[in-house]
C-alpha cells in the first residue's frame, strides 16, 4: 500500500510527465481498438518526445547558476530584490550573448 502511495505522489510531482504517459497509453490502446493508424503515430511522436525534452532541458540547466541578494533573508512582505545574477556556461547561451 505504501508503494501505491510513493507512485501517487511521484505522478503528482511529475504532472506534465504523468500527462504525457497517460496520452501515449491512450493513443495506443484507442489505436489498438480501432486500427486508426494516426493514433499510433503519435503516440511514437509524444513517446520519443519524453525523453528527448528531459534531456534537453536537464543540458540546458546543467551550466545554469543563479544568485539572488536581498537585504534580508527572511521576508515576511513582498520585497524588491536587489540584484539577480545569471550566469550560463552553456554554449547555445554563450552564442546569443
Amino acid at each position: 500500500m505504501s508503494r501505491l502511495f510513493e507512485l501517487a505522489n511521484a505522478l503528482r510531482q511529475h504532472g506534465a510527465v504523468s500527462l504525457a504517459g497517460a496520452l501515449v497509453a491512450i493513443c495506443v490502446l484507442v489505436g489498438l481498438a480501432t486500427g486508426f493508424w494516426l493514433l499510433f503515430r503519435l503516440a511514437y511522436v509524444v513517446g520519443f518526445a519524453i525523453p528527448l525534452v528531459y534531456l534537453w532541458t536537464h543540458s540546458m540547466l546543467r551550466g545554469l547558476d543563479v544568485e539572488i541578494f536581498r537585504r534580508t533573508q527572511r521576508v515576511s512582505l513582498p520585497q524588491i530584490c536587489v540584484n539577480i545574477t545569471r550566469q550560463s556556461c552553456d554554449a547555445v547561451d554563450v552564442e546569443r550573448q
